[in-house]
């Protein structure tokens, strides 16, 4: 936990390259492309799209809270891409940077924190296509929406942990990034998103609640379609905020330790 702390640190001490940084990035993603930013929101849409014809056309979902499929699906579809997006991203951000990584003077960790970041741009914009979807479907914003950043705060803070305990292992592993593909695939179905908790029997709902993603789609569906509050959920905010730190704390524990070997192996 100390590692993660004097990280936190150095990412606030660094805001300013760390903002240089996303911009690099962000030009560099999408410099070679001719659709450009268009396409980070292009393969999103057309994936919720996908889904909707499916689940809704095809099997005839029922409509859960008397919301359509798409809406409920969308509000924690948007926040778990960027979650994916920016762990698969973040692993890589120490070997597609060794000419920064040698420098001795750099703060490497702030590499996959910036990849996070500039997730986070691609996650504005996802925002936007979904307040359409919520408004042309009949669901206006509340006084629920006032929380939607405490949870994005959650989403880039578990991100973060995960990333560093990523690029770490990247390092050492270079198939990491294949491997995280088949687990946030996996991750991903086994999360309330697509279908709802009820349907696990009740004995078994707390395992899923172990799941920290649950924490934050669950969040951003009471945000965005007038849902509790956080505060009225102790218990889950409780047992996401220790699961988040311990992985803040593992991740910065394992970049420390493996950062020593970066420059010799890169």
């Amino acid at each position: 936990m100390i590692a993660s702390i004097g990280y936190a640190r150095s990412i606030v001490s660094n805001r300013l390259l760390v903002e240089a940084m996303v911009r690099r990035q962000f030009r560099t993603k999408f410099a070679a492309t001719i659709g450009g930013l268009a396409w980070s929101f292009v393969a999103p849409l057309a994936t919720m799209l996908v889904y909707w014809f499916v689940f809704s056309v095809g099997l005839r979902v029922q409509p859960v809270g008397n919301l359509p499929f798409i809406v409920v699906f969308a509000a924690a579809f948007v926040p778990w891409l960027t979650f994916s997006e920016s762990v698969v991203t973040g692993s890589t951000a120490i070997t597609e940077n060794p000419h920064l990584v040698k420098k001795c003077v750099f703060p490497v960790e702030i590499l996959p924190f910036v990849s996070v970041v500039v997730s986070l741009v691609t996650h504005a914009f996802l925002l936007l296509i979904l307040f359409v979807i919520l408004l042309v479907n009949g669901v206006r914003p509340t006084a629920s929406l006032l929380q939607l950043p405490y949870y994005l705060l959650a989403l880039v803070a578990l991100s973060t942990g995960l990333s560093w305990f990523a690029a770490a292992l990247n390092v050492l592993l270079r198939d990491t990034r294949e491997m995280l593909g088949v687990v946030m695939n996996l991750w991903f179905w086994v999360t309330p998103i697509v279908w709802p908790l009820e349907m696990v029997p009740a004995r078994f709902a707390w395992l899923f609640r172990l799941n920290p993603v649950l924490y934050v789609a669950e969040g951003y569906r009471d945000s965005l379609l007038g849902g509790d509050p956080f505060w009225t959920k102790p218990l889950e905010a409780a047992g996401f905020w220790c699961m988040t730190f311990a992985v803040l704390g593992i991740g910065a524990f394992v970049f420390r330790r493996v950062r020593t070997e970066f420059a010799e192996v890169l």
